[in-house]
């Protein structure tokens, strides 16, 4: 039996695309910008509790299991599973999670943002960050006030990105990840080309990417 609430974890790769979403009034005046990590930037680690039940790859078990110890992820009720089939056991809504443990990210544009925010400076005073993270539900002792009522997906937190703690984006949800959205529209036509990167705690970088929108 598993008792992990992880049942898969991912790994972020050094160089990431990242989608850039704009929302339009009746008038075709940007209205909202919303930036994320385009899902397939993540490439599997593959160390999934499969390679821990079946024992068929010892190395990645253990990789996987050394992962669950060291996030205290080690006592949640078991996973119902169907009997075992070629590829080994089948888990039911299985949640999966990042590795990489990003603790701040920067945003900049090559373009004035505003009179404040010229070419090349900071922005993450203009940006808010939605992210979903199981670290919260495993720290607690898998309290499911962190959880989505209908699923085993992790319960979103917004919270502006000059607030972002060392902790927010610890064991990221493969499928949720985090988003960004500016709470400034820039006034000036032209083109703005973002620039994001993440650092982990050491200040080593990765997710580094770039989008762009226009003001007509």
């Amino acid at each position: 039996m598993v008792s992990h609430f992880i049942c898969a974890y991912y790994e972020f790769g050094d160089i990431a695309t990242y989608v850039c979403d704009t929302t339009l009034d009746g008038n075709n005046n940007i209205t909202a910008i919303q930036i994320e990590p385009f899902f397939e930037t993540v490439s599997p680690l593959q160390v999934t509790s499969l390679n821990f039940l079946s024992g068929s790859d010892n190395k990645k078990a253990f990789l996987f299991d050394s992962l669950a110890n060291a996030n205290n992820d080690n006592s949640y009720k078991p996973w119902r599973m169907t009997p075992m089939g070629p590829a080994g056991p089948h888990f039911y809504n299985t949640p999966g999670a990042v590795v990489n443990h990003p603790a701040y990210i920067e945003i900049t544009c090559d373009n004035d943002w505003d009179q404040n925010h010229p070419a090349k400076s900071n922005l993450n005073d203009l940006f808010d960050i939605t992210y979903y993270a199981y670290w919260p539900f495993i720290k607690s002792h898998y309290n499911t006030t962190h959880l989505e009522s209908d699923s085993n997906e992790a319960l979103p937190v917004t919270k502006p990105l000059t607030e972002l703690e060392q902790d927010d984006l610890k064991l990221l949800s493969i499928t949720g990840l985090f988003k960004l959205e500016t709470t400034r529209i820039p006034q000036t036509p032209g083109r703005y080309n973002i620039s994001i990167c993440a650092y982990d705690s050491d200040s080593t970088e990765y997710l580094r990417g770039s989008c762009y929108f226009v003001i007509r």
